[in-house]
Order: C-alpha cells, then structure tokens, then sequence
C-alpha cells in the first residue's frame, strides 16, 4: 500500500498488520451416536497511517463459528440445546483507543454461523517524534455464552519525520515522477532514524534532499519500531544533517 500526498510519496515497506486469529475445534460424545460440534475462526486486525499531521487507526473484527449438534438418534434434550443454537446470536465488537481518544464500538448481530465483521475507526492529531499509547480488543459475544471471542493488545505510535539524501540513479520514472533512492540525512544523535525510507517517489528534485513523515508502531520500548510508507516531500535548498525521530 502507498500513502501519497499531491507530490511526493515516501516508500518503506507494506503495510503493518498486527493480527490474531483465534481458532478453536472440539467435540464431546454425549452417547455413541450423538454428539455436540464447535469451532470458531475470529481475527482482530489493526492498521495504521498518517498524512503527515494524525494518525489514523482502525479495528477490524471478524471471521465466523459453526455450532451444531450432530450424529444419529439424537435424544429431545439435545433438540432442544439445537433449537437454542439455531436462535442464538453472535455479537462483534471492537475496542481502538489511541492517546486517549476512542472507546467501544458494536457492530451487527448475526446467527451463529455468520461471517461477522465489525471496524471501528479512530485518528488523532499528532505531533512528529511524540509517542503515543493504544490499545486494541476485539470481541465476540454470544447472546447465550456470553464473551466466546476476546483478544487485546498495547502499542506505541508515532509519526517519524527523517530528512533524506538521493543516494543512486533514479529509475522507473513516469509522467515525470520517479523513484528516487534516498538515504537518511540525520545528525549523529538522531541516527538510526525511526523511519528510514529507502525510495522518493517524486520529481527528481535536483538538489536531491526531502524530507518524509510515516507512521510507526511498536508493542513496546522492548520492541523495534515498524514503519509504513510515509508521505514527503524535495525540498527547495540543501540543509545540515537533521535532528531525525529516534525514540
């Protein structure tokens, strides 16, 4: 995925998923010819970007269950547990929280065996080099069982503003736009930058400096900071190395 503004795209890597997928298969004997069967295939996604100025966050969750009673000479109670299945709902829920902004969002009710699938969309503005906290739930709540489906996580986010350098022979170009091999044009102290792209997709610029902004997020400080593509821009004169994010 490329993010773009009117002039310049900065590349870096594909877009950042953190994804779980829960998946639960089991069946108990209640005789030797009947017998009760469930599974379940849920997933929580959470994605990011930035135009330079928020970030913007979403949480999907989705995926579907099975529930059914199954063999031969199936006894009344165990028609009566089918007929409260065949009535039940599932529920999806999704939990996006980004510097404090957000909450809970619920989406439809289906049958049992439904796809589901719910998105809650969240955007901050944000200032280049700060961090911020998140969180993220996702959850699936059946109107007999309750809560069947919940997973969590916390990340940092932040916009990463790196300054770069062409470093190499522009290629691919088209309609007069490029790509333009960069590489970090950051002070010592700022070095390895956060985001370090590798490609400008812009107008040459002929004195071969830009500057780039992108969103990364990481689990925790215990943890690197992934990047997604950034948006950027050339710049009009050369400048000194540059304080680059480096959190």
């Amino acid at each position: 995925m490329k993010y773009t503004n009117a002039r310049c795209a900065v590349k870096y890597a594909s877009l950042v998923v953190m994804g779980f997928v829960f998946c639960v298969l089991f069946s108990g004997t209640a005789s030797a010819q009947c017998y009760f069967v469930y599974s379940a295939n849920y997933a929580v996604y959470t994605s990011f970007s930035t135009d330079g100025n928020r970030i913007f966050t979403s949480v999907l969750t989705d995926g579907s269950a099975s529930m059914t009673i199954a063999g031969q000479y199936c006894g009344p109670g165990y028609q009566i547990m089918q007929n409260q299945i065949n009535s039940a709902t599932h529920t999806p829920s999704s939990y996006n929280v980004i510097g404090g902004t957000g909450g809970w969002g619920t989406g439809s009710s289906g049958c049992v065996n439904c796809y589901l699938s719910y998105q809650n969309n969240q955007s901050i503005a944000a200032t280049p080099g700060v961090t911020y906290s998140g969180q993220e739930t996702g959850q699936i709540i059946c109107s007999i069982g309750g809560v069947i489906f919940s997973i969590a996580s916390i990340f940092d986010v932040e916009v990463a503003k790196t300054w770069s350098i062409k470093d190499g022979t522009p290629y691919g170009c088209l309609l007069g736009v490029c790509n333009n091999p960069v590489g970090p044009w950051c002070d010592l102290a700022h070095s390895p930058p956060d985001f370090d792209p590798l490609v400008a997709a812009c107008k040459t610029s002929p004195i071969g400096y830009y500057i780039g902004s992108a969103v990364c997020t990481r689990l925790s400080s215990a943890f690197a900071w992934y990047c997604l593509p950034g948006v950027g821009e050339p710049l009009d004169s050369p400048v000194p190395l540059q304080a680059c994010t480096k959190n």
